[in-house]
């Protein structure tokens, strides 16, 4: 090849090394440019998802404050922290039309739930219900009513003593429809094609833009024990459940997956913002496809200048 080379002509032989120059020119620019705007974009969508998750917390948030306020306007009624269960009865029933709760019930201190419909439950062992008698409103996680056996949210509030309003008598708890959050998270996405959902702290999904996932109580965490299709979700999933902040990326049902994830502030809940990675990276598909293009063109552009000039 040396010995072809140097048999060439003086202008054969500058037209092959202004060519090579400026293909080599033009692949490393290419490269570079190609690396350096799709780190550039993908660390603005990381920045970007991050924010989305964030305020996507503060809205569910405050959807959560706003029904714990709603329950405990009730708890404060007279009517609900005194002794006649016709009158709490009737009252209930109008709070419940009122606020749009699935039911209301009165927790006693032996742990026995009493319904206006004249039903009554063992909540014996329910955390919701020992985080209530402590003095705090809780949301319970996603779990199966064991009145109405189907998949609910739990709101429990203390109901304080009328007399010695230091004293909590009883607990007052309200049934939510268990896709409640997903109503919520239907409106947070990223993008046209975007979603949210929100894990529990075991894992277990209890907000979906897919229902079933919700009403299944899904867990993808126990699932990717057994399933390395879901490891990478349920590697992220885990950091969540330690109330981590971040982004990850992982294949779910044949496509890749871009998500945002923030713990939502006094839950031990978190959620995830995200959509599909080509959808997300698509402007910078088109971008690193257009620097090429382009690189291309003037690679031609340059030969055909090139044999021009030696010529």
């Amino acid at each position: 090849m040396s010995a072809k080379f140097k048999n060439l002509g003086i202008k054969a032989k500058l037209i092959i090394i202004m060519t090579g120059l400026i293909v080599a020119s033009c692949a490393i620019l290419t490269i570079v440019s190609v690396f350096e705007s799709i780190g550039a974009a993908k660390e603005n969508v990381e920045i970007a998802l991050a924010q989305t998750a964030q305020l996507g917390t503060e809205v569910v948030e405050q959807k959560l404050n706003n029904q714990k306020s709603a329950i405990e306007a009730v708890a404060f009624r007279n009517v609900i922290r005194g002794d006649d269960w016709q009158a709490q009865s009737q009252a209930m029933n109008q709070e419940v039309q009122h606020y749009g709760f699935l039911g209301l019930g009165i927790v006693d201190r032996n742990y026995k739930a009493k319904y206006p419909d004249g039903t009554t439950a063992d909540l014996s062992g329910r955390k919701y219900i020992q985080s209530a008698f402590m003095g705090e409103t809780v949301f319970s996680d996603v779990i199966i009513s064991k009145v109405t056996k189907s998949a609910v949210i739990m709101l429990a509030t203390p109901v304080k003593d009328i007399k010695n309003p230091s004293m909590i008598k009883a607990v007052l708890i309200a049934r939510l429809p268990a896709t409640i959050l997903s109503d919520v998270t239907d409106n947070i996405r990223y993008g046209k094609g975007g979603y949210s959902w929100i894990i529990d702290h075991s894992g277990a999904l209890i907000a979906h833009d897919n229902r079933d996932f919700v009403l299944d109580r899904r867990n993808f965490i126990e699932e990717g024990r057994n399933n390395q299709n879901f490891s990478a979700l349920a590697a992220m999933m885990t950091r969540m459940t330690k109330g981590e902040t971040g982004t990850d990326q992982y294949p779910f049902m044949g496509h890749e997956r871009f998500f945002a994830y923030a713990p939502i502030k006094g839950t031990t809940w978190s959620m995830a913002v995200g959509a599909q990675a080509s959808d997300i990276f698509a402007r910078i598909n088109s971008m690193r496809n257009l620097i090429i293009g382009i690189s291309f063109l003037v690679v031609i552009v340059s030969v055909f200048i090139a044999i021009a000039i030696a010529v």
